[in-house]
């Protein structure tokens, strides 16, 4: 089956303050504070989260098919080729990064959670 590999955006890495700010306390989990500099080296994510027509095309299965192992019951949020993908635990999104690094030759994993803050954040931005 033929399928596009997911944009990438490179992101520069750099310094920002990860964790909760004191402008969010009382909004955030116990384990967000205290807030800390981390400092990361230059990274690419994703553009956009993995939608189901790439998680079909690489995983071989569909929304519901992972809908329906997670529990069958459970309704459906959006479906669709260019929808995001859901209903996938953190060891199935692992075993996706290694099957679509084995088709396409390239290397993906998973963000970090520093990572996907900072980018999430605006990557450069200073908080």
């Amino acid at each position: 089956m033929r399928y596009a590999s997911p944009l990438m955006v490179y992101v520069e890495g750099g310094q920002f303050s990860m964790g909760c700010t004191n402008d969010q306390q009382g909004s955030c989990e116990s384990d967000e504070s205290p807030a800390h500099f981390v400092r990361l080296s230059d990274f690419y994510i994703g553009e956009t989260e993995v939608t189901q027509g790439l998680w079909q095309a690489v995983m071989g299965t569909s929304i519901y098919q992972q809908r329906d192992k997670a529990n069958s019951s459970w309704g459906m949020f959006g479906v669709g080729t260019n929808y995001p993908m859901y209903y996938v635990n953190q060891s199935e999104a692992k075993n996706f990064c290694n099957e679509l690094s084995r088709k396409t030759g390239l290397s993906f994993n998973l963000p970090t959670e520093a990572q996907w803050e900072y980018a999430a954040k605006g990557a450069g931005t200073e908080y």
